[in-house]
């Protein structure tokens, strides 16, 4: 059986004409970090994500961690 890895991570999504953004963190099983299209799943990301599509944001990752207690200790700070 082959191992999943699990890749922990912050990221901040930024609406380009406006400059209004979403912070939020990520556990995912991508190979690649950077390849994960996930925008966030907070009611008003989803809502403007529907209403304007995926290509009117851009998405940074802040910080990549090696498991989820440092994901939820770098979301606390």
């Amino acid at each position: 059986m082959k191992k999943i890895t699990h890749h922990f991570y912050t990221y901040k999504v930024t609406k380009t004409d406006t400059g209004e953004f979403y912070l939020g963190k990520r556990c995912c099983t991508k190979k690649n970090i950077e390849d994960d299209t996930y925008l966030g799943s907070g009611l008003i990301i989803k809502r403007y994500v529907k209403k304007y599509g995926k290509s009117a944001f851009t998405k940074e990752i802040i910080g990549v961690y090696q498991s989820l207690e440092e994901l939820n200790s770098a979301e606390a700070k």
